[in-house]
């Protein structure tokens, strides 16, 4: 890339420029001055000689002088109000990006070089528009790899985790001796793992996730003996609506095991809610338990506003599912979570039309 300053006449004198009008007027004030002289004289033969005479001349100059004056300066306001006029299109053209053509010449020569050095200004406009459409074209290639790439890391982080779990639980019964129990929960682990390890990057139908959750929640009760109550309630028709896999399971997910740790509560319920609002489709996942407390709540909220990817936090945090909705649908999609003594709720925006809103 070229970056040697363009180089710019220097503008003609001032007495260059004002040489032909000064000559002009003093041209007129002697043509004037003849022509008084010229009259004066007849003037005073006409009227012998008298102070009205000395008057009418004085006049006959004064009028003749500030006439031819009057004359030549129209003439060259006129001449250079056209020069301005022609240039300032020139300059207003550049600014709004409409460049002069090659080979566009001035109305007066004493403009050429004025000519020449906007047309050197707008050929490296030109060159740097170029430059910088293909600077932006290759940022843009960038950001769509970059932005694939996280993805794909956050997705694949999510996986294992839940492959860990159901694992984890079936060695310790193994452990424990308890074939039978293995042998029941078998067909729903198949299930929960066979979600887990499906190619996170295919779309998937919304009532297939949403069917996941019973037989996780049923998986979680044979694993641990732990009642859940489950109430879906679909509000919209969801025929045809598709979504990445690993969006909804991981947030009941964390509701289970929040609630396994401090619960006290004799009956967990939770409810998951499809809905649209604002043109989004609106999964709204709720509980009765006993809520988050403030300061774990800002933690969270920080996480879902935080751009950064750790690969120390939680594998399947809700910050973790924020990011992936926003990468994969748009920033204006995401996660948002509220929390009080009477339980949490978490709603994901997603696009209402989810099979045709893939970025």
């Amino acid at each position: 890339m070229n970056n040697q300053p363009t180089k710019v006449n220097a503008e003609p004198s001032l007495f260059k420029r004002l040489s032909i009008p000064l000559c002009g007027i003093s041209v007129g004030a002697a043509v004037a001055f003849v022509l008084i002289v010229w009259l004066t004289g007849i003037a005073r033969k006409a009227i012998g000689g008298s102070v009205l005479a000395g008057i009418a001349a004085a006049l006959l100059f004064l009028a003749a002088v500030v006439g031819s004056t009057l004359l030549i300066s129209l003439f060259v306001s006129k001449k250079m109000a056209n020069r301005y006029t022609a240039i300032s299109s020139l300059v207003k053209g550049i600014e709004s990006g409409n460049l002069p053509t090659a080979g566009s010449t001035p109305s007066d020569p004493d403009d050429a070089s004025i000519y020449e050095d906007l047309g050197a200004i707008s050929s490296r406009l030109s060159t740097l528009g170029s430059e910088n459409a293909e600077l932006r074209s290759n940022y843009d290639r960038l950001s769509s790899k970059v932005g694939g790439l996280s993805f794909n890391l956050l997705t694949a982080k999510s996986s294992p985790a839940m492959v860990r779990r159901i694992m984890d639980t079936i060695s310790r019964l193994a452990a424990e001796g308890k074939s039978e129990e293995i042998v029941r929960l078998s067909s729903n682990a198949q299930t929960i793992l066979e979600s887990a390890l499906a190619d996170n990057t295919q779309r998937l139908p919304l009532a297939n996730e949403l069917a996941l959750i019973k037989t996780y929640l049923e998986l979680n009760e044979q694993l641990t003996g732990m009642d859940i109550i489950y109430r879906l309630s679909i509000m919209c028709n969801i025929v045809g609506t598709e979504t990445i896999p690993q969006l909804i399971l991981p947030v009941v997910a964390n509701f289970v095991e929040y609630a396994e740790r401090h619960t006290a509560l004799g009956k967990y319920e939770i409810s998951v809610e499809v809905s649209t609002a604002h043109d989004k489709l609106v999964l709204t996942i709720r509980d009765n338990g006993n809520g988050i407390s403030k300061e774990n709540l800002e933690v969270i909220r920080r996480e879902l506003e935080s751009d950064e990817f750790t690969d120390t936090s939680d594998t399947i945090s809700l910050s973790n599912i924020n990011r992936r909705i926003a990468l994969h649908y748009g920033s204006q999609y995401g996660l948002k979570i509220n929390s009080s003594r009477l339980g949490t709720i978490v709603r994901l925006y997603l696009p209402e039309q989810m099979e045709n809103s893939v970025q």
